[in-house]
């Protein structure tokens, strides 16, 4: 275990978008965050990996056994069976074919929470040991933030930190409601919060991605409209971080984006 991997642990390293139609999926992504796309063959399917620039962050992929479109991030860990029986023993769940290894890439694992959220896990090798993405201080157009809501925060949270090693903060939001951030040394790397006390009580558990705006909020939104998305939350302020909102993308993937108050 090299000084990069134990770096990386908690950190996001990835994401995959599952679809149901792909070429849909791509044209809106690159039309409205100008992300470049690398077809790379696959058994069966051509995966399309996105960048930021330079910056590897994802990839495009059929969707899963669910037939619904959703993102999936990726939790970088350097010890992925420990990872894996931690998890199993919990009360999460395992999906068959996990781990599965890229040779030069890493291995990766998938898995659901015990409230039914997805993720996976990543176990980078070689340059891909570090790889991380740019939480909080993203580039525009990269993944900036990583939001679970859950039904009971009491039980998720230290669920996640039993293989994460996150820690964790409490961020007061008044009338009653707690935003939880979940940190890998001082840097926060993702938000929870209880989706009944939040008006969200008839959302399932899951994970939001939110990409940095590529200019501000308000153009991005119609920049999503124009694309064929559709806006699920108007975008809104959150003092000391920046406006807020929620899309979904043409074939019915939900993701969010941070317009960042400049630091």
């Amino acid at each position: 275990m090299g000084e990069h991997t134990t770096m990386a642990k908690g950190n996001w390293a990835w994401q995959d978008l599952g679809t149901t139609d792909i070429d849909a999926a791509v044209a809106f992504y690159t039309n409205v965050f100008g992300w470049n796309v690398v077809p790379i063959p696959m058994e069966g399917f051509e995966y399309r990996m996105l960048y930021v620039g330079e910056l590897p962050i994802g990839g495009v992929n059929p969707a899963g056994e669910d037939g619904e479109s959703g993102w999936i991030p990726y939790v970088a860990h350097p010890a992925l069976e420990e990872a894996i029986s931690t998890i199993n023993d919990s009360g999460g769940m395992t999906h068959e074919g996990s781990p599965h290894h890229i040779p030069g890439v890493g291995r990766m694992s998938y898995h659901q929470d015990p409230e039914g959220a997805d993720f996976a896990l990543f176990e980078g090798e070689g340059d891909w040991s570090s790889h991380v993405m740019p939480t909080m201080q993203a580039p525009k157009s990269a993944p900036v933030w990583y939001e679970l809501q859950c039904g009971d925060t009491g039980k998720e949270i230290p669920w996640y930190q039993a293989f994460t090693g996150w820690g964790h903060v409490e961020w007061p939001m008044g009338e009653g409601m707690v935003y939880n951030g979940l940190t890998v040394g001082e840097a926060p790397v993702s938000g929870v919060f209880n989706k009944d006390a939040f008006g969200e009580s008839g959302q399932p558990t899951h994970w939001r991605i939110y990409f940095e705006a590529p200019t501000t909020a308000a153009e991005t939104a119609e920049a999503i409209k124009a694309a064929g998305g559709t806006i699920v939350q108007e975008p809104a302020p959150i003092p000391g971080t920046g406006i807020f909102m929620l899309a979904k993308d043409p074939t019915g993937a939900l993701f969010g984006v941070l317009e960042s108050e400049q630091q």
